[in-house]
């Protein structure tokens, strides 16, 4: 297995992705309040917005772990998530390390990402209940 990724290096590469996905949130924002002006939207524009929300957060983070193994943020600091065979993982693996685990990570206090500083492995919780590995490429 490779070299694990260090909590500082998966800590910029995080602060990467949530700008880009601040931007994106940002123009889904903006493309749905044009579309459907707040005075005749009925409440849609919410749902919409919620909606293309789920679908940006599908394609930025799901997809991209198991086509690659990593998020934009992720290939621009040099480290990929990966399963205990060291390939890529399953769609329902990634989903279930980014929404369920990473929810279940920052539940309480956000010790379950903090775990990463002190388990052997670098694994925070979100690893652990999806069983992957964050490793340097």
């Amino acid at each position: 297995m490779a070299r694990y990724a260090s909590v500082s290096r998966r800590f910029v590469a995080n602060l990467i992705d949530w700008t880009f996905k601040g931007l994106i949130g940002a123009g889904i924002v903006a493309s749905v309040e044009r579309l459907f002006p707040s005075s005749t939207s009925a409440g849609w524009d919410g749902i919409l917005s919620f909606i293309f929300f789920a679908l940006a957060f599908f394609a930025y983070d799901i997809v991209p772990l198991s086509n690659r193994g990593a998020t934009v943020g992720k290939r621009m600091m040099g480290i990929q998530v990966v399963g205990q065979d060291g390939r890529y993982i399953s769609l329902r693996r990634s989903f279930l390390r980014e929404v369920i685990g990473k929810w279940v990570s920052g539940l309480v206090f956000s010790l379950g990402y903090l775990w990463a500083v002190w388990d052997k492995d670098k694994q925070a919780w979100h690893d652990k209940i999806a069983s992957t590995y964050v490793v340097r490429r």
